[in-house]
């Protein structure tokens, strides 16, 4: 997952992102999406959850606030404004379940900026803010297969478009990459060795903490460990 300095504007919405959206979904018991938009004195919360249960919003900025707030120094978050505009129960805006995503080898991770530009608008960024049953695990799970594959076929990028049914099931529609083995045979070697099935990385991120993950290194996170005493077929 992307990292952020957590006491920067763009750590704050994407923190609070993850906190929101774990708090709306119930740790992943139901599918959610919410963005934070932070315009200086005025942070934007938007998104919507299938939980027909609806929540004051500014009970939940509050407890944020309570439990989180000496780690934004560089802000007063209580004297900061607050609009919300979250919509609940709304189920049918989960059914599709579509990914492309993009790994490059060497610039995973850049810990440098390069002509940064200061806005008054700073927003959240996928995956933060995305619930672990929506989009999320699926994420994870294409870094898990990246990370695990990346020393054996020999490539600086890889691209995958992916589509997951309502079993769990991953179907790859698609990969682009520089690798020296055809993309047609790189899928093959991914379906032999993985189950595609998206229960292999809720195994790993059923305990998981997602709304501490931005002040850990990445190696620590368990989707990221290499599979003990991996043999990677290839015929």
């Amino acid at each position: 997952m992307k990292k952020y300095e957590l006491n920067s504007r763009n750590g704050l919405c994407n923190f609070f992102a993850e906190y929101i959206s774990t708090e709306l979904s119930e740790n992943g018991k139901y599918s959610s999406v919410i963005s934070v938009t932070d315009c200086e004195s005025l942070i934007l919360i938007k998104g919507y959850t299938e939980n027909e249960k609806i929540q004051n919003i500014k009970d939940i900025i509050n407890k944020f606030i309570s439990e989180h707030s000496q780690e934004f120094t560089f802000i007063d978050l209580e004297k900061v404004s607050t609009i919300d505009m979250v919509s609940f129960g709304e189920k049918t805006k989960f059914k599709n379940k579509s990914l492309k995503w993009r790994f490059e080898k060497y610039v995973h991770f850049p810990n440098y900026t390069v002509n940064e530009v200061i806005t008054p608008v700073v927003n959240s960024e996928f995956p933060y803010g995305f619930s672990k049953n929506y989009l999320k695990n699926l994420y994870l799970y294409l870094e898990h297969i990246s990370y695990n594959i990346q020393d054996y076929f020999g490539y600086n990028f890889i691209e995958f478009d992916v589509e997951e049914d309502s079993s769990g099931n991953i179907e790859i529609i698609s990969i682009l990459t520089d690798s020296f083995y055809s993309s047609t045979k790189l899928k093959s070697i991914i379906l032999d060795n993985f189950e595609m099935d998206i229960s292999e990385i809720n195994n790993l991120i059923s305990s998981h903490d997602f709304v501490r993950d931005m002040l850990y290194s990445i190696n620590s996170s368990p989707w990221y460990v290499v599979k003990e005493n991996s043999e990677f077929r290839v015929i």
